[in-house]
């Protein structure tokens, strides 16, 4: 409970991390490539962005980004699936809490493309570590919010996807802040 509590208290609050995000994009205003390879042109992106943020340029690593992301969002769907197979068996309380074990899994693998992006050997267990220093129950809050705005902003029919760039940019604004900086 003293994690949450600091989390109101002493963190960037989520808001803040999203307007950060915002005008950082509104700023930049880099658009992602076209194409079928979706994590490998979303890293590249991101990559474009820690440039900026870190105020270097670095080249952009050769890392297999669409097995990365496959592994992320696999493993967490196959997770939230697993508990979504029991449904008939015990009530529709297990619909809700496959949602919560998605991200559970998803916050795990919270740092994973900007570290991959950053050309960090030992991807998994530095990702693992980079979440629990973070602050798991931490991580997760932040996650779920962002996640939220993400989903919800696909709603917007004008521009879908602005909001998911958003989320993704507050992402890679936090791995700056308490991850690179930190190092």
């Amino acid at each position: 409970m003293a994690s949450l509590v600091s989390f109101y208290i002493c963190e960037m609050s989520v808001v803040q991390l999203l307007n950060q995000s915002l005008k950082l994009y509104e700023q930049h205003n880099i658009m992602e490539q076209k194409g079928l390879a979706f994590f490998t042109n979303g890293a590249q992106w991101m990559h474009q962005y820690l440039e900026i943020l870190a105020s270097e340029t670095k080249p952009f690593p050769n890392y297999k980004f669409e097995l990365i992301g496959y592994i992320k969002y696999g493993l967490s769907l196959l997770t939230a699936l697993g508990v979504c197979a029991f449904y008939p068996f015990y009530s529709w309380w297990l619909i809700p809490m496959a949602a919560f074990i998605f991200y559970v899994v998803e916050v795990h693998f919270l740092f994973l493309f900007p570290l991959a992006i950053d050309g960090e050997s030992n991807l998994i267990r530095r990702t693992l570590k980079a979440t629990y220093q973070f602050g798991f129950w931490k991580a997760y809050c932040y996650t779920v919010c962002i996640a939220g705005y993400m989903l919800f902003g696909l709603l917007d029919f004008k521009s879908p996807l602005k909001k998911w760039r958003i989320g993704c940019l507050a992402i890679v604004i936090l791995y700056q802040r308490e991850i690179r900086n930190r190092a």
